[in-house]
């Protein structure tokens, strides 16, 4: 049975295009049914975790001749999705910003009312830095732990401006000063300001995070997830259909067999990637 073993900078996205999938064809598969209870969200894995990937087979199309025919790989490129906010945790809008991706700068743009930033890029993409308000903050793909781990409950609290210790994935006293300010703080559940990571804690926090507030919250947990994209989360916006054909029949693809041949991932291996 072919396995995959997460490291360090993976997300689902990278290692579904690496095998040429979708992140459902893995994410879905049964397989993977403990992966998936386990961690509950695609969007974050833990390295060293281990991950089925079904074979690829091989798939005939029939295409008319003397036309163009283009298949589209579905979920590449995925979108990022980033939120500008002040201190006061309120959307910073009409800030100017471009992203360096691996070096390359994309063209200026500036937030909205809801002081979002969103690209699409490769899943590859392994240097990511936001340039907004005449401040660089490098991102780091695919990095972001699970929320029930000591170093995912650090990381969280970090970015939310509460935690400013090493990222040792140890819950010692500055970490457990950190929880009891965000359990202080946190306005969607009915939090203790204990320091400790309890299940309603890590559940808050990770919503917190994700920018989901109380009147989503419910909702949310009741959905299945679906990787979106963010940077730490190292998803994607991916799309759920299966690869679709694009014909131009212009007479330009001296394409000139009756059936062509595509290396895909066979349907009949989706549940529901």
């Amino acid at each position: 049975m072919p396995t995959h073993t997460v490291g360090q900078g993976e997300s689902l996205n990278s290692i579904a295009l690496q095998h040429g999938l979708r992140w459902k064809d893995l994410w879905d598969h049964p397989n993977n049914e403990a992966l998936r209870q386990q961690r509950g969200d695609p969007n974050v894995l833990l390295t060293g975790d281990e991950i089925y990937y079904p074979e690829m087979t091989r798939r005939t199309e029939s295409c008319a001749v003397d036309q163009r025919h283009t298949f589209k790989m579905t979920g590449v490129p995925f979108k990022i999705d980033v939120t500008l906010r002040n201190t006061n945790q309120q959307p910073m809008a009409g800030v100017q910003w471009y992203l360096e991706v691996d070096g390359e700068a994309t063209p200026n743009q500036t937030t909205g009312e809801d002081g979002r930033v969103q690209y699409t890029i490769q899943p590859t993409v392994s240097d990511l830095v936001l340039v907004a308000g005449g401040r660089r903050m490098p991102l780091k793909m695919r990095d972001l732990d699970p929320a029930n781990t000591a170093g995912g409950i650090q990381q969280r609290l970090a970015n939310l401006g509460l935690y400013g210790g090493a990222l040792d994935g140890q819950l010692g006293p500055a970490t457990a000063a950190a929880l009891a300010a965000f359990q202080a703080q946190c306005d969607s559940a009915d939090l203790e300001a204990t320091g400790e990571a309890d299940e309603e804690t890590v559940r808050a926090l990770r919503l917190a995070h994700e920018g989901v507030d109380d009147t989503e919250r419910n909702v949310l947990e009741g959905a299945e997830a679906a990787p979106a994209g963010t940077p730490s989360a190292g998803g994607g916006d991916m799309d759920d259909d299966d690869a679709d054909e694009d014909e131009d029949e212009d007479g330009e693809d001296e394409q000139e067999e009756e059936e062509q041949e595509v290396d895909e991932q066979d349907e009949g291996s989706d549940s529901d990637g």
